[in-house]
């Protein structure tokens, strides 16, 4: 049989959270993969945002990103320079889009138990819009070799995720 990924816990928010965190992360599993179906209360034209993630609760200036993006038709390289507060994901839709436009992110953690490396993810996303769509691929690392416990997501520059925003975090077992 096939590994598949099994979902860990799962939540759609019925109100605006300022983040959403899970740590009911157990040893069962090899790689963690979370998705997300997401809009934050930031507002500005043209309209999309980040998520960003923390590892540990850790909030610390031990985080990294690079990300190549695609904004309509101009591609671009995005570098977070080492040691800021948390790695970046994108890309979100949030205010003045269209209330009911939501990005879709997906993020893998690869070896999160391991304690003989630094933790990194790797994740895409998109969302499209009136007049301007947005992609971004990237990865992060985590300068700690601490097994991951728990995953904290953030709005980026807004101060909110979205009514109906939903995230799921999934775990892949060992064959």
């Amino acid at each position: 049989m096939a590994d598949a990924w099994e979902v860990i816990e799962s939540t759609t928010l019925s109100g605006t959270s300022t983040g959403v965190t899970f740590s009911s992360l157990t040893t069962d599993y090899v790689h963690l993969m979370v998705k997300m179906t997401v809009r934050t209360d930031q507002n500005t034209t043209p309209g999309h945002d980040y998520v960003g993630i923390h590892f540990n609760g850790d909030t610390a200036g031990n985080y990294g990103t690079t990300a190549g993006t695609g904004a309509n038709t101009t591609l671009g390289v995005e570098e977070e320079a080492a040691n800021v507060n948390g790695m970046k994901v994108r890309a979100t839709a949030c205010d003045p889009e269209n209330a009911l436009m939501f990005g879709q992110i997906e993020v893998v953690i690869p070896s999160y138990q391991s304690t003989n490396q630094n933790g990194c993810c790797f994740g895409n996303g998109g969302k499209a819009g009136t007049s301007y769509g947005f992609d971004q691929f990237g990865g992060g690392y985590w300068d700690n070799t601490a097994a991951i416990t728990s995953v904290t997501l953030n709005p980026g520059g807004g101060t909110n995720f979205n009514i109906g925003s939903t995230f799921t975090i999934y775990g892949l077992r060992s064959s």
